[in-house]
C-alpha cells in the first residue's frame, strides 16, 4: 500500500510534536537568523508560514531597536496600528488610528476573519469576525478555532452559500484522517478550492461577484445559481475598501 507524501509529512509532524512534549528543546531558529539582526524579525511562528516550515516576525519594539535597520535607516519603532514592520518613529501619526491594529481593515480580515495581530501576522480573534468574513458566507468557515476561522460543525456548513448552491453542507471526511474543518458535498468526493482566495479569483470575487466554486472548477455568481445574499454583497463591498496586509500569508 502506497502512502501519500502529505500523510507522511503529517505523521512526521505528529512524531516531532510528541518528542517535543517529552522535553526536547523547542525549535526556535529565527533569533539566530540574519533577518533578526537585519530587520528585527526575531520571533518564530509556525502559523501561516507560506512556503517554508516557519516564519520570522517582530515581537515588539525592542526587536526593532536592536536591528541594523534601526542603526542604519532609523527604523526603530513598532506600532501594529500602522505597520507590522519596523518603521521610522516619525511615520507614526500623533493621532493614532482608532483600530486595534492594521489588520482590522485588511483584506485578510474581510476574507478570512483574521482581524488581530498574533505572532506578527493577521489572525482571527472571535466568532463574530469569522461570521462576517467571506470565508464564512461562501464556505461555512464561521467558528473560531486556534486563531483561525473554520467549519467546526455541519451547522457551519449548512449556513454557507455553497451548501445552498452545490450541496456542500457537511464537513469533509477523509477515510484515514477523519473529519476536517472544511465543507464538502459527499458526492463530489473532496472539498473544492475556494474562489475567494488569491490566485483563485480573490479580487475577481470582489469586483464581479464570481465567488462560488462550481463542481467543474469555474467561479460563478449568485445569479448564475439563482441565489441572493445581502451578507455576500456586504462582504464584497467591505473587501473593495480593504487594504492589503504587509506580511506574506499562505491561503487555505
Amino acid at each position: 500500500m502506497s502512502v501519500s507524501k502529505p500523510l507522511v509529512a503529517l505523521l512526521c509532524l505528529c512524531v516531532l510534536t510528541a518528542l517535543g512534549c517529552a522535553g526536547l528543546p523547542s525549535y526556535d531558529p529565527c533569533p539566530s537568523r540574519e533577518i533578526c539582526t537585519e530587520k528585527g524579525q526575531c520571533g518564530t511562528s509556525f502559523r501561516i508560514s507560506g512556503e517554508g516550515m516557519y516564519r520570522c516576525y517582530i515581537r515588539d519594539q525592542t526587536d526593532c531597536e536592536a536591528s541594523k535597520e534601526c542603526d542604519e535607516r532609523g527604523l526603530c519603532a513598532y506600532e501594529p496600528k500602522v505597520s507590522l514592520r519596523c518603521i521610522d518613529p516619525d511615520d507614526i501619526p500623533k493621532k493614532k488610528p482608532k483600530l486595534e491594529s492594521i489588520c482590522d481593515r485588511s483584506t485578510d480580515c474581510v476574507r478570512w476573519g483574521r482581524c488581530e495581530v498574533y505572532e506578527g501576522a493577521c489572525m482571527a480573534r472571535s466568532d463574530k469576525e469569522c461570521e462576517r468574513s467571506l470565508d464564512c458566507v461562501v464556505n461555512g468557515k464561521c467558528s473560531l478555532l486556534d486563531h483561525e476561522c473554520w467549519a467546526t460543525s455541519d451547522a457551519d456548513c449548512n449556513s454557507s452559500l455553497e451548501c445552498e448552491a452545490y450541496g456542500r453542507c457537511e464537513r469533509y471526511s477523509h477515510p484515514l484522517l477523519g473529519s476536517s474543518n472544511a465543507c464538502a458535498n459527499p458526492d463530489e468526493g473532496t472539498f473544492s478550492p475556494s474562489c475567494i482566495y488569491s490566485g483563485q479569483g480573490a479580487d475577481h470575487c470582489a469586483e464581479t461577484g464570481e465567488c462560488l466554486r462550481a463542481p467543474d472548477g469555474t467561479c460563478e455568481t449568485l445569479a448564475d445559481v439563482g441565489l441572493k445574499s445581502k451578507r455576500l454583497d456586504e462582504a464584497r463591498k467591505w473587501l473593495r475598501k480593504a487594504h492589503r496586509p504587509e506580511t506574506p500569508l499562505n491561503h487555505r
